[in-house]
């Protein structure tokens, strides 16, 4: 969080002095770009945040779908794996 933040104050401040050297910007231009910066990242916040949700809802019904699926995997090949060892145990005999 200590670089999200020292990033954000280092990019205000870079954009603030890169307007101040243009002679044919106002303060009221910088204002609007600083307040138009802010909403860019408050929207990249919401969109991490949104996205994290989404994740953390997701996840456990993937997990629990794979665990399914290996569930009724085992259940469908275990019993024709011991009849093919049965059958490789017989004809071995």
């Amino acid at each position: 969080m200590k670089f999200f933040t020292g990033f954000v104050v280092g990019a205000t401040i870079g954009t603030a002095v890169a307007y101040f050297e243009n002679s044919d910007i106002s303060l009221d231009d910088v204002k609007n770009k600083a307040n138009d910066f802010k909403d860019t990242i408050l929207d990249t916040k919401d969109d991490i945040v949104s996205l994290s949700t989404s994740l953390t809802d997701t996840l456990p019904k993937a997990i629990d779908g794979i665990s399914s699926a290996i569930e009724t995997y085992k259940e469908d090949i275990e019993p024709l794996t011991k009849s093919l060892k049965t059958n490789l145990d017989k004809l071995q005999s």
